[in-house]
């Protein structure tokens, strides 16, 4: 027969072990649920901003994504010769598919049928990137 010590400290562990794992399920279920859909909004309307910015003054082009990108942005622009630019830090990985940056570039992006879940880029990714077309 275990002692009372063993039995309480194994109770303990489990509860601890338990918490912690549907915390991290029921946070990451909340996060995917509410508060990327909004992130993902925000950050389409800045792009589409961003496009017609573009649009109506090419000759300040450069100076505008600087700022932009001074704000905590990372930015990835490619147009169909193969140019790419990037404003902001690094990205942690350069991961992106070639076929991804081509179906973007033809005007046919859907995160769902290009990326896989873990890769998965926000819809501003598309605008963006098709910007300097």
């Amino acid at each position: 027969m275990r002692s009372l010590y063993v039995r309480m400290s194994i109770v303990f562990c489990s509860v601890i072990v338990i918490s912690s794992v549907l915390g991290f399920l029921v946070s990451n279920l909340y996060y995917q649920a509410k508060i990327k859909p909004q992130n993902d909004a925000k950050l389409t309307k800045m792009a589409i901003g961003l496009q017609q910015f573009i649009q109506d003054h090419p000759d300040a082009v450069e100076e505008y994504l600087l700022s932009t990108a001074s704000l905590g942005y990372k930015m990835y622009l490619s147009n169909d010769n193969g140019d790419e630019q990037f404003y902001g830090q690094p990205f942690r990985k350069n991961d992106l598919q070639e076929g991804a940056l081509q179906k973007v570039l033809a005007g046919g992006f859907t995160t769902e049928s290009v990326i896989s879940p873990a890769q998965r880029l926000s819809p501003a990714s598309s605008i963006i990137s098709s910007v300097i077309r």
